[in-house]
């Protein structure tokens, strides 16, 4: 054995003991959160809440990109859901998208906004609905999703906001499970993110979940499990100690004002979830707010259509981690700074050491253990066999139990046990193929360059 395998080894399994360790801390976190929420909800019928007057009114931004379909589908569906005040404002960036809501929506020109606090690609026009009153729609050049969301936000009335793609699908009630979460909130609630779950395998009628499957690509199954355990765990054990960092750009409701007195979001960004919450922690800590509150909650729920080949998978993983990266770079200042709070303390450095760099000692254990198995070093394969894939196995499963425990969406026993095999099975060949696609992301942040072609601002929001 090499000098350099005999001392890499026992780092190798270290960090991955680290690792699982912080992995359990997060789901018995979690799973007390989840008990504690269940018994001490103040709001525990959406129907009271509904009718409730200190319910704040809501504005929903679509971004429906050159390429977008079903966008009239998907306005029908948010203008029908289950909130008592609420706006839907679609920004159309293509013809076809823009003629569909036309021809469907009886649109007409409407007086644009005369000052409009963030500067924007071109809108060539606003237009309102003679079929609906709540629903605005900007003719806009193409731009990326961060800049469509900025001119949404130009004229969005209400003091707070939720940004979804064309593609998403919000659950009738997912904006009264957000508002329940902000008014139970301790302090002045500014962010609150619920979950993004996979359409894929799910049919749909008229913008609406009719029938739930699992479907027969893998692909988005395993990033499933790998959502429960990598990102509904984290998150939910981090919400109450407002160490959040990240959440998903398709289910998270902000406040308006604050954005808007940030600048609004990138136009374009490799990591725009992570750098505008990193972002929005430091402008109110900087600000010296102390008392705010950034929350995660797993119950409402939108789904969105998951990368179902490999190519669409590897953008996706190549994307996050190059814009990981960067993010946790412009954002060093903030490591171990206690004004920072928790996020400072713990989730940035967390994030650095184990998401962001610890893709090397990942790849490195991968070739140890296959250079430990091809020389017969039975003692690290056992080890690293027990640490990344059956302690990964028991995680995923975990993540499982945790995303069903909360709120259950996979009623029947094939689904679970799909689930299940597919947390088993993780740690074969989808674990592994992660750490390299990561990898390769990693080298793109190096490089300075976007990872694949498409993968920058009009990349899906979806799951991390």
């Amino acid at each position: 054995m090499s000098a350099f395998a005999r001392a890499a080894e026992p780092a190798v399994l270290l960090y991955f003991a680290l690792f699982n360790a912080a992995q359990l801390a997060f789901f018995f976190f979690a799973f007390r959160a989840a008990r504690r929420a269940s018994r001490e909800r103040v709001y525990p019928d959406l129907g009271a809440l509904f009718s409730n007057p200190l319910v704040p009114p809501v504005s929903v931004l679509v971004r429906a990109g050159p390429a977008a379909t079903g966008v009239v589908e998907a306005a029908t569906a948010l203008l029908q859901m289950n909130y008592p005040r609420f706006e839907v404002v679609v920004v159309a960036e293509g013809e076809a998208a823009l003629a569909e809501l036309k021809a469907a929506l009886k649109l007409a020109p409407v007086p644009p906004e005369e000052a409009v606090p963030l500067k924007t690609g071109r809108v060539r026009g606003v237009l309102g609905s003679r079929t609906y009153d709540t629903l605005t729609v900007l003719d806009k050049e193409p731009g990326g999703r961060g800049d469509a969301l900025n001119a949404a936000l130009n004229v969005a009335q209400h003091p707070y906001f939720l940004a979804v793609d064309a593609e998403d699908r919000l659950e009738p009630d997912a904006l009264l499970r957000l508002v329940r979460e902000m008014l139970e909130a301790p302090a002045r609630p500014v962010a609150v993110g619920g979950a993004v779950r996979a359409a894929n395998g799910g049919r749909f009628e008229k913008g609406k979940l009719a029938a739930l499957g699992l479907g027969t690509n893998p692909w988005p199954v395993f990033q499933t499990v790998e959502a429960f355990r990598d990102v509904v765990a984290p998150a939910y054990a981090l919400s109450g100690a407002n160490g959040v960092m990240s959440l998903s750009g398709a289910c998270a409701l902000y406040e308006r004002d604050l954005v808007v007195a940030m600048g609004g979001f990138p136009p374009a960004s490799d990591g725009e979830d992570w750098e505008f919450l990193l972002r929005l922690h430091r402008r109110l800590r900087d600000d010296g707010e102390r008392e705010y509150a950034v929350r995660f909650v797993p119950e409402p729920v939108c789904w969105s259509r998951l990368p179902d080949t490999l190519a669409a998978l590897a953008r996706r993983k190549r994307r996050r981690q190059s814009g990981l990266l960067g993010s946790l770079g412009r954002s060093r200042g903030l490591f171990f700074e206690t004004r920072y709070g928790a996020l400072g303390s713990f989730t940035a450095p967390f994030l650095f050491v184990f998401e962001g760099w610890g893709v090397l000692f990942e790849a490195l254990g991968y070739v140890l253990f296959a250079a430990s198995l091809l020389r017969g070093g039975w003692g690290f394969a056992a080890s690293f066999f027990g640490l990344v894939v059956a302690g990964g196995a028991a995680l995923s499963v975990a993540g499982v139990i945790l995303g069903e425990a909360c709120y259950p969406r996979y009623p029947s026993l094939g689904q679970l046990a799909g689930l299940a095999v597919a947390a088993l099975a993780e740690g074969f060949c989808y674990r592994p193929l992660s750490t390299a696609l990561r990898l390769a992301g990693t080298a793109d942040h190096l490089r300075g360059g976007d990872p694949l072609p498409g993968a920058g601002a009009d990349a899906p929001s979806g799951l991390h």
